[in-house]
């Protein structure tokens, strides 16, 4: 399995992601010391393994959390399935939740800012043809 330039070990907490299953784009998960990895999909909150989340494909670490914001981001993690908005592809999809987790004051999916851009610049490039 081909990992990042930062590798994971047990004791790191991080914002990570894996190409989906059925291409176009990334899915983004919360790994914990320990293994655990928490995601986020249209089924909902979900905590699993490392192996689980990639489900045979490589990781990226995104982001690391400081040691010191690891218990509160597993309490977010924990207390999620209860909290948290339903999925939306555009509105709040699994890049949001993990970084919600994470701690971001506004959870914020560069995917879906991205894509924006681009159709943005598309219909630019189209009035000005």
């Amino acid at each position: 399995m081909k990992k990042s330039s930062i590798a994971l070990n047990i004791h790191l907490a991080a914002v990570i992601s894996r190409e989906k299953l059925a291409g176009g784009g990334r899915h983004f998960g919360v790994h914990f010391p320990g293994g655990e990895v928490v995601d986020f999909s249209p089924s909902g909150v979900r905590f699993t393994s490392i192996q689980g989340f990639l489900e045979g494909r490589s990781y990226k670490v995104e982001q690391l959390i400081p040691v010191g914001e690891v218990r509160q981001a597993h309490w977010r993690a924990r207390t999620a399935p209860g909290q948290v908005r339903p999925y939306h592809l555009v509105d709040y999809n699994c890049e949001h939740f993990a970084n919600y987790v994470a701690g971001a004051v506004k959870p914020e999916s560069a995917q879906v800012t991205g894509l924006a851009f681009l159709c943005l610049a598309g219909l630019v490039v189209a009035a000005f043809s």
